[in-house]
């Protein structure tokens, strides 16, 4: 059975409803790109956000819908139960899931700005939602 995905809907970044850890990761993220459309990756200290570190992924971008995690928040679940350090998101064993992933990470790459999607879906049969 596996990732069903139900619904993924974007979120207004400004949303008050927003989860506090990334309403507080978004105004890092905010406070270090200044001017420009994003911040540099030299203008990124994790200590600016330590309390959230388990739940952060850091990516590089390799391609047109390719890319590679270079860090793997230890907080954070997948269904594949897997730290995906070092792993691409086409790597993911559910397909479903990877798949999704690279989609929400794709439309970041093209607007050019961070995205808050709220996930509903099944995993295995069970409820599985979160936010990213």
């Amino acid at each position: 059975m596996g990732f069903v995905l139900i619904e993924d809907r974007q979120l207004e970044l400004g949303d008050p409803s927003l989860p506090k850890p990334l309403a507080e990761l978004l105004a890092y993220w905010e406070s270090r790109r200044a001017r420009r459309a994003m911040p540099r990756r030299a203008d990124i200290d994790p200590a600016g956000f330590a309390h959230n570190l388990g739940r952060v992924h850091l990516l590089k971008v390799e391609g047109p819908g390719w890319f590679r995690y270079r860090v793997y928040g230890s907080n954070v679940t997948n269904p594949d139960a897997a730290d995906m350090t070092g792993k691409t998101t086409r790597d993911y064993k559910d397909r479903a899931f990877g798949d999704m992933v690279t989609r929400h990470l794709a439309l970041c790459v093209e607007e050019r700005r961070p995205i808050c999607v709220r996930v509903i879906a099944r995993l295995e049969g069970e409820p599985y939602e979160y936010e990213r």
